[in-house]
């Protein structure tokens, strides 16, 4: 995955502050996070 200057931004000791070790555990993440609101966006349209 291509990192984006968003990522880019994030420092390592951000990311431990968000509760993730890694980068690729945050965007795991954000991935099902993403899904969970398309679908909800399903139902309420």
């Amino acid at each position: 995955m291509k990192m984006t200057s968003f990522e880019k931004s994030l420092g390592n000791e951000t990311i431990e502050a968000l509760g993730f070790k890694t980068i690729d555990a945050l965007e795991k993440q954000l991935d099902l996070l993403t899904k969970e609101v398309e679908e909800e966006k399903v139902y309420i349209d």
